[in-house]
Formats: structure tokens, sequence, C-alpha cells
């Protein structure tokens, strides 16, 4: 059996990084400003909270296959975690923050009691992708560190590190290739990053650096200082609504 990716210990430590980060920006958050809106649509404060809290309790849970071989999924049906969203949004505040401590604590001792050996057995996320368990603390990197920012108090892209942000726009659109959803789309980053997508007349080309581009692919609009172009034909156009991600 495969162990952990070379990689694995930088995106656990980005992973702790940004658990650190969300801890930051949810304790500056007073329990009356819970109720306000995110930048989730449909969702208070309350409710992103509450999701990140289950995320981590859902990932142990494939942390806990990888380690048992015993099948354990993150969540028994779509019903069932947007029920234990809505129900962990309806909790006082002390408990939804009580929540999301206890499934930090949770996901941390089972990626701490996880065998080096166990690192590359096969797992299956929610949206039924086969993935190794080396893969857990990558998508718990996009969680705390992108819903950071859903909480609306003054976090922002730029907080980001961009080796984070230089993944998931590769993997948004390595998604968006696999759904066909960029037909006729191109992304063009101005400081270093990758390029994505074949250029031509017919094709919007959208332009700007890295963290602007982040932001915009990953469904959450513009990122102050850091304004976007769009091109067709070499002709100025709007910059489109990004297909969806998630």
């Amino acid at each position: 059996m495969t162990a952990r990716h070379d990689d694995t210990p930088h995106w656990l430590d980005l992973a702790h990084a940004g658990t650190e980060h969300f801890d930051r920006v949810l304790a500056a958050l007073s329990d009356e400003d819970m109720d306000g809106p995110s930048a989730v649509p449909g969702w208070t404060r309350r409710h992103v909270i509450a999701h990140v809290g289950h995320n981590a309790f859902a990932l142990a849970r494939l942390v806990d296959w990888g380690r048992t071989g015993v099948e354990n999924r993150m969540y028994a049906s779509t019903d069932h975690r947007d029920a234990e969203i809505q129900e962990g949004a309806q909790l006082p505040p002390a408990e939804i923050r009580a929540l999301a401590a206890d499934g930090e604590q949770t996901l941390a001792a089972g990626w701490a009691s996880l065998p080096e050996e166990r690192w590359g057995e096969r797992i299956v996320t929610a949206q039924g992708v086969d993935r190794p368990v080396s893969d857990t603390p990558w998508m718990r990197v996009r969680e705390v560190w992108i819903h950071a920012v859903d909480l609306g108090t003054g976090a922002s892209f730029s907080d980001i590190p961009a080796d984070i942000q230089e993944r998931l726009v590769a993997e948004i659109w390595g998604l968006w290739d696999k759904r066909e959803q960029n037909s006729g789309l191109a992304l063009e980053i101005t400081d270093g990053g990758s390029s994505f997508g074949e250029r031509g007349d017919d094709v919007v080309v959208v332009t700007g650096p890295l963290v602007g581009v982040t932001r915009w692919a990953a469904g959450r609009g513009e990122e102050p200082g850091a304004a976007l172009e769009a091109h067709r034909g070499g002709e100025p156009v709007a910059v489109p609504e990004p297909p969806r991600w998630l």
C-alpha cells in the first residue's frame, strides 16, 4: 500500500494553518452577528460555521475509513448533510462554536493517529470521487480558507497562500472541463500563475491577478483591489458569471 504523497505534510500544515485562520475570524464574530447573512446564498453565518464543523466530522469519517479499511462515508446522503447543517445553524451561539471546535479536534486527532502506511488507502468523497485518504488535508484546506471569507467579516482571498490559490484554480478548471462547462472560456493570470483554455475569436478570456481569478472562479465575486477584465476577439466585454463549481 502506498503511503502518503510527498506533498501531504505540506497540505496538512496548510489545513492546520487554515483552521487557525478560521478560528481567529470566528472568534472576532459576535454572537449577535452570527445571524447575519454570509457570502453563501441562502446561508447565514450560523450555517457556514455549522457546515465547517460538520465537514470536519465528515472528513474524520474518511480518515477512519482509511485507518480501518471499513467503508465510512462522509454523509449518509445529501439530504442528511443538508439537515445536519440546518439543525446546527439553529443551535445557541456557544453550541455552534463548540460544534466547530469539536469537529476540528476530531479531525486533527484522526490525522495524527493515521499510520503512515494507511495514507494511500482509497476513500470516496461526497461527490462520489475515488481518492486516497492523503487528499483529505487538501479537502479541508478548501473548506477553512474559503469559508473564513464567506463569514463576511473582513477575511479575503488575499489571506489565502498562493499555492492554495494555484491548486484551487487548476482544480476548478479541471471540473469545468470534465463537465464541459468551459466551452468558449479561457483564463489568463497576469502575475505568474498558469493560464487555462484555448484562445480564439469567439472565446471570452477572463484576465487578472491570481487572487482575483481564484475568487471569481470559486463563485465569490470580485476581490477588492484585484479587478478582472474580459475580452472576446480582443474587444472588452463584461466579466461573465463563472460556471458552477461545487
